[in-house]
């Protein structure tokens, strides 16, 4: 005789299927956590014991924050492509960059810079997250002394504090363009380059 293991909640006036309650939801190690806001995204990670476990996408400030040090710190593509869509633009009304059109190109250009500029370092004064047009905008201070060899002339042992910011733009949790806006002149002139 075959017996049927499925349970299924009679219907019925005054009852109704039993759905599993938002409080079930765990983490990878089974301890719950807590959940999404509504406008959050999920992502199935796994299931146990017939619970699914569910758990956030990675926000895309967080993205943003970990792409960011990667650059800053001369991580190259190699280092920063994974926080990246696999041809993700570059823009900058910015002399020295005219010619960077993709981020693999710009971060290997910012790995380039620090080995010149050994001493190269940021720091943020802002992080802004836009979730409706899905970008997220970094402001930063570089200083560093141009104290290497391989840069655009020999080293001058002058200095520069340079304001810019990046603008990261977004598709689901990846960036796919961003648009550093900066003023290179004025840097370019405190380096002792014009």
């Amino acid at each position: 005789m075959r017996r049927n293991h499925s349970k299924v909640a009679p219907s019925g006036p005054g009852r109704s299927l039993s759905r599993p309650s938002l409080k079930t939801v765990t983490n990878p190690s089974g301890d719950p956590v807590r959940m999404p806001s509504s406008n959050e995204p999920l992502h199935i990670v796994g299931k146990s014991n017939d619970r699914l476990r569910e758990a956030p996408m990675a926000s895309i400030a967080t993205v943003a924050k970990q792409f960011f040090d990667a650059c800053e710190t001369g991580k190259g593509w190699q280092g920063c492509h994974e926080y990246c869509t696999p041809n993700a633009t570059f823009a900058a009304q910015a002399e020295p960059l005219a010619d960077v059109k993709t981020l693999e190109q710009y971060t290997d250009w910012m790995k380039g810079l620090l080995t010149f500029m050994p001493n190269g370092r940021y720091a943020v004064k802002s992080f802004a997250t836009d979730d409706d047009r899905k970008n997220v905008c970094a402001f930063g201070i570089f200083s560093a002394t141009h104290s290497g060899e391989g840069g655009p002339c020999p080293p001058t042992g002058k200095s520069t504090d340079t304001d810019y910011v990046y603008v990261m733009e977004f598709e689901e949790e990846k960036i796919r363009h961003m648009t550093k806006i900066w003023n290179a002149g004025w840097a370019m002139r405190d380096l002792g380059w014009t």
